[in-house]
């Protein structure tokens, strides 16, 4: 069993994690469980490994696992550190999860996947995750929703997924993502990057980041196995600061353009016909539409390429999904770009009045049982 974390600038977040993940229950297997940590910010390398030999001194539980530091020479593209780090560490048939720097395990997460995974002799698996924690600048708290764990409709069962279900599980979430390193799981991701080479006219980067989303329908397409398991695994977590020093509170990449990537994948010339995949089709369309006033003032889109973008996409039938509630998205997202630096102003004053500490946090995750 492997775990592949990717990381790049997030050690305070990334202690977290792997405390959680120390702190998960192991599943029954006679191989050893490995931790990979994908670093891809080299000047970091001394802080990550005086961290990994801080957690291994402090915590029993560190020397159930295999450590594997990867510290790349250089920083590259995101997509290429996470998916060449499984295809150079996991052995064949190896279940593998793929997980954030600034994510939670939950105490249940690798068993019930890993048992899961091999019940439905899947070659790939999704699950759910759990939004609303936000790591605060102060490095040592969080915030939380109320009513952060809800688990009246989860009943912890797994079943294949169908072609209308895929886009509902939020496959574009890492944190979801459960493989096993199969002939299937290997031609499907080969699959994805041919469809990622048809945007030709986009950097490498730009048009491979939304990989992650395209893995389960490449999955069903080439008949492989696809299942999902209805449980929450993973905490979906982020940092404020990294929030609030990003265009539109997304750090890396204009979130309405690489739906719009995506609507052009699902209507490349393999899936083009499926015609299972029409509702999401519409939503990716109502997702775009929510975010398009966006790609005028972000200056993470080039103008050229998006109207490249913009016009293979109407070649394929894209049409905006205009409605009140897509407008109010586009000025809403707008106007948080225009404050937010007044929000982390007001985030550091008020810190203390709406965070817990977060090594308490991690510590009471153990304590959690969800319910049917």
């Amino acid at each position: 069993m492997l775990v592949v974390i990717p990381t790049y600038k997030r050690i305070e977040t990334l202690r977290w994690v792997l405390l959680s993940l120390l702190q998960a229950e192991i599943p029954k297997t006679k191989y050893d469980c490995c931790i990979c940590l994908l670093n891809n910010y080299p000047p970091a390398r001394q802080e990550i490994e005086e961290l990994v030999c801080e957690i291994k001194a402090s915590v029993d539980n560190s020397k159930l696992w295999v450590w594997k530091l990867v510290h790349r020479e250089k920083t590259i593209p995101a997509i290429e550190n996470w998916y060449s780090g499984i295809d150079e560490i996991a052995k064949d048939g190896e279940i593998v999860f793929l997980h954030g720097d600034d994510d939670l395990f939950l105490p249940w997460s690798l068993t019930s996947r890993f048992n899961a995974i091999l019940d439905q002799d899947a070659d790939l698996l999704l699950s759910k995750s759990i939004h609303g924690l936000v790591f605060l600048p102060d490095k040592k708290s969080i915030y939380i929703k109320d009513n952060f764990i809800d688990s009246r409709n989860e009943n912890r069962k797994s079943t294949h997924l169908t072609w209308k279900e895929i886009a509902s599980w939020g496959p574009a979430f890492i944190g979801n993502h459960c493989y096993r390193n199969t002939k299937k799981y290997r031609e499907a991701l080969s699959l994805c990057y041919q469809w990622c080479d048809d945007l030709s006219w986009l950097d490498w980067n730009t048009r491979t980041l939304m990989i992650p989303y395209y893995l389960p329908f490449a999955v069903k397409f080439i008949e492989g196995k696809l299942a999902c398991l209805n449980a929450s695994c993973v905490i979906r977590g982020s940092s404020l600061k990294e929030k609030l020093n990003s265009p539109f509170g997304v750090p890396g990449w204009n979130s309405g353009f690489l739906g719009l990537t995506a609507y052009l994948i699902l209507n490349n010339k393999d899936l083009l016909a499926n015609i299972d995949l029409n509702e999401t089709r519409i939503g990716l369309s109502e997702f775009v539409s929510r975010w398009y006033f966006t790609f005028f003032i972000d200056t993470r889109i080039a103008k050229d390429k998006l109207q490249k973008t913009l016009d293979k996409a109407i070649e394929k039938n894209f049409s905006f999904s205009w409605s009140a509630k897509s407008l109010v998205s586009n000025f809403s997202l707008i106007r948080f770009n225009l404050v937010r630096p007044l929000i982390y102003f007001y985030h550091n004053l008020n810190t203390k009045r709406f965070s817990q500490d977060a090594t308490c946090f991690v510590n009471k995750l153990e304590t959690l049982h969800l319910r049917d």
